[in-house]
């Protein structure tokens, strides 16, 4: 092949050397645009919307433009299928779909757009924008992106400022020492360079931020912070190694992901303000002195911790309390392990609303006096679900309790715990024609509160109030398209219903979900019947549960 040089005046405008110039690494095989997808599962097909893509063929690429296509047949009836878009490059506007059970590829020219899975009534697009591979990129000038490390910034606190008002994104690239760093932007802090963590989990929690006398980092406002780990040797009571919000701010969606946080002798971590669909997962949180991990939202009236995730894997310190929660707080989920070894591992105090939250603990120990005190919340305070595993002294493992005293009458009184019912069929049961079945449950799993009829297959609850009902089940049927009846029956009257289409002779799994509002005393039961009446169903009874929670 000879040399040549595109374009030059001698050139010709034909479809080699247009097609060879068009084929670059970076800006092939996707689709630019268009091309959605619309699965009718019960008619196993697809129809795909027009748009535009660029294929690759070797040294050549082409613009595809398909025009709009409905009711292109699937390959596979219950499981996977790949949808290509091939052309036949010697043939002019020669374009179509082939849609395979496997990943193989058309022999003609043809980018994957996406998939249809067919047992699980899902479909995905791909290829939606080009790969790219550069040999180096320097991101220090980018608006919204900085990096701290070589060929970046010194510090956090000097990338933050170079922000755009709006924020961005800062990555970490190696371990720094810096104290009182605020971020007063919406940042996403990423650590990018592995480190062995400092506690010997196993763990890599990304680059060292070392804080010494003073705060470590404030997010003043929502953003994110990930893959870092924070070392402090700090003060007592006011220096902080992490602050996430401010008082008086509503801060929604800030993201804490593998982190961990330790500090020789001040408090760990404080979240203040308003706080609103948080995700926290701390690896680790460690304070060799004072608390660990402070909810302090009673400091200005639109502060308050609210519709919270937070999973805190190792609240361990040496002073005071693991977790300590100072204001409102109400539908929060802790999933946490706390060992205290001075004072209490969860406690909550100040009086303020505590309701709707759920607490899973392991390893909730107390050297000396209590793993969980709720004895200051306030008195009003209901509907809350608390899961301990495991609760004890390290120096006298069977003479300590796992709560303070002082909640016993409160929780005598209904503040914990609210309904957990839990019950597995176990054994197979045939749904008949002739009438309803009532789904059987010989026994439960879990009822804290005794309220699951095992007599009469009913749930029967003690109070009024809303309940989330699940009921996962696996039916086979004896052809394809039998068709079934779930309904869930209250005081003989149809609260909810579904009509499930069976697709061939095997086993499928399906889950019903509904939140009802159940009157007290009034009961509660699953039925199944068939549509037709030589339709012939089976149950799988390992794999058909039950579960209802208070969703207050």
């Amino acid at each position: 092949m000879a040399d040549r040089v595109l374009f030059q005046d001698t050139d010709d405008l034909s479809e080699q050397n247009l097609t060879e110039q068009r084929a670059l690494s970076n800006l092939t095989d996707y689709v630019e645009r268009g091309l959605g997808f619309s699965a009718d599962y019960q008619a196993n097909t697809l129809d795909i919307g027009s748009g535009h893509a660029i294929v690759r063929d070797g040294m050549q690429a082409y613009d595809v433009f398909p025009d709009a296509r409905s009711g292109l047949g699937l390959a596979s009836t219950t499981g996977l299928n790949y949808v290509y878009l091939a052309i036949q490059p010697g043939t002019d506007d020669d374009v179509r779909y082939e849609i395979e059970s496997s990943q193989t590829p058309p022999s003609d020219p043809s980018l994957l757009v996406g998939t249809v899975d067919a047992g699980a009534d899902t479909s995905t697009t791909s290829n939606r924008a080009p790969d790219g591979e550069f040999q180096e990129v320097s991101a220090k000038n980018l608006s919204n992106i900085k990096l701290v490390g070589p060929n970046g910034y010194d510090s956090l606190q000097a990338a933050h400022d170079a922000l755009p008002a709006g924020g961005g994104k800062i990555l970490l690239t190696k371990s720094i020492s810096e104290t009182d760093v605020v971020f007063t932007k919406k940042v996403h802090l990423e650590g990018v360079q592995a480190q062995t963590d400092p506690f010997d989990s196993g763990d890599d929690d990304g680059p060292f931020i070392s804080t010494s006398g003073g705060d470590g980092i404030w997010f003043k406002r929502a953003g994110t912070l990930r893959d870092v780990t924070i070392v402090g040797s700090g003060g007592t009571g006011t220096e902080y190694c992490l602050r996430l919000g401010e008082s008086g701010v509503v801060n929604i969606s800030m993201t804490v992901d593998n982190v961990a946080v330790w500090n020789a002798s001040g408090d760990n971590v404080q979240v203040r303000g308003g706080c609103q669909q948080w995700h926290l997962n701390f690896n680790e949180i460690t304070s060799a002195g004072n608390d660990n991990f402070v909810v302090q939202t009673d400091l200005g009236e639109s502060d308050y911790f609210n519709g919270n995730r937070c999973v805190l894997r190792h609240t361990s310190q040496a002073g005071r309390d693991g977790i300590r929660i100072e204001g409102p707080a109400n539908g929060n989920s802790f999933f946490h392990v706390s060992e205290s070894n001075g004072e209490v591992g969860f406690r909550a105090v100040n009086g303020y609303s505590f309701e709707g939250n759920q607490l899973m603990g392991y390893g909730a120990e107390a050297n000396g006096t209590v793993g969980y005190d709720f004895s200051g919340v306030d008195d009003t305070s209901r509907g809350n679900t608390l899961n301990v595993f495991f609760g004890q002294s390290n120096s006298d493992p069977y003479n300590k309790p796992i709560f303070n005293t002082l909640n016993i009458a409160r929780l005598s009184e209904g503040v914990w715990p609210t309904t957990t019912v839990r019950v597995r069929k176990g054994t197979p049961q045939n749904i008949t024609t002739g009438g309803p079945n009532t789904v059987s449950f010989p026994s439960a799993l879990r009822d804290n509160l005794g309220e699951w009829d095992e007599t009469n297959n009913q749930f029967v609850p003690e109070k009024t109030s809303d309940y989330q009902i699940t009921f996962n089940v696996m039916l086979e049927a004896s052809a394809d398209q039998n068709q079934v009846d779930v309904r869930f029956i209250d005081d003989g009257a149809v609260q909810s219903e579904w009509l499930w289409i069976l697709n061939g002779a095997a086993f499928q799994s399906r889950s019903f979900t509904d939140t009802l509002r159940i009157p007290s005393g009034t009961p509660l039961q699953i039925e199944m019947e068939p549509v037709q009446a030589d339709d012939t169903i089976s149950g799988n009874g390992l794999r058909t549960n039950l579960s209802i929670n208070d969703a207050r």
